[in-house]
């Protein structure tokens, strides 16, 4: 499980300190200063007959958003992404009737590494000749 935690350093260290206090926790790791990859998580279950079935859809493509379950009448979708981009998606669906929405909040992790060498100019190098990240088209995070 990853607990995203904004607020002074006295307020994470103390959230850390209750974490690592419960008995199943394998590990707390303070990775504010880490270069790291972050994003939100959502299931949108959105009532659908078949007349709006077609425009969930199209929004569905514009968010690159992933249809999980197709009933009779309503449609789930997963989204991820920054929480302007969920916010954004469950406005334009609002208008067809939302059944249900589950959201994880902030999650994050450590950014991975490659080994230095040839990319073909496929990857965007970052000041450590050694980190590489992948860019993704129309993400304003610059995040994988």
């Amino acid at each position: 499980m990853t607990f995203v935690v904004e607020g002074p350093n006295e307020v994470v260290r103390h959230v850390s300190a209750q974490l690592d206090r419960l008995i199943d926790v394998v590990e707390v790791r303070d990775i504010t200063e880490k270069n790291i990859v972050w994003r939100e998580l959502a299931l949108i279950k959105v009532t659908a007959d078949a007349l709006a079935r077609r425009e969930i859809l199209e929004l569905v493509n514009i968010f690159r958003v992933n249809v999980i379950d197709i009933g009779a009448e309503s449609l789930t979708v997963e989204i991820s992404g920054g929480r302007q981009k969920i916010d954004s998606f469950i406005e334009l669906v609002r208008k067809f009737g939302i059944e249900e929405v589950i959201r994880t909040g902030r999650v994050a992790t450590l950014r991975g590494t490659l080994i230095a060498g040839e990319v073909d100019g496929l990857f965007q190098s970052d000041t450590n000749q050694s980190n590489y990240t992948l860019p993704i088209p129309g993400d304003d995070t610059g995040s994988v």
